[in-house]
């Protein structure tokens, strides 16, 4: 699940009362942006592989190594930031 990904549509401006492009907001808020060629590699080995799962980007692979070595702590902050606002 690679969160955004590197294309021509990301560099579009969200809309015409805004100067303020997708790339910069993606970027402020800290989010990856993911190249092109590494989600293709994740699609062909997704088809082609053997591995159930295929990892995109670097945020996905520091996550799978937490969820390994700190499951617990990975599993409450994923209960923490699921919660809808205001509980």
């Amino acid at each position: 699940m690679p969160g955004f990904i590197d294309t021509p549509l990301i560099d579009m401006n969200p809309n015409q009362g805004s100067n303020e492009g997708i790339r910069e907001r993606v970027v402020e808020a800290g989010l990856e942006i993911t190249p092109v060629s590494e989600v293709a590699e994740a699609a062909w080995n997704a088809v082609h592989g053997n591995q159930l799962h295929n990892r995109v980007g670097k945020t996905a692979h520091r996550i799978a190594f937490a969820a390994r070595w700190l499951p617990g702590r990975v599993r409450k902050q994923m209960r923490s930031s699921a919660r809808p606002l205001g509980k």
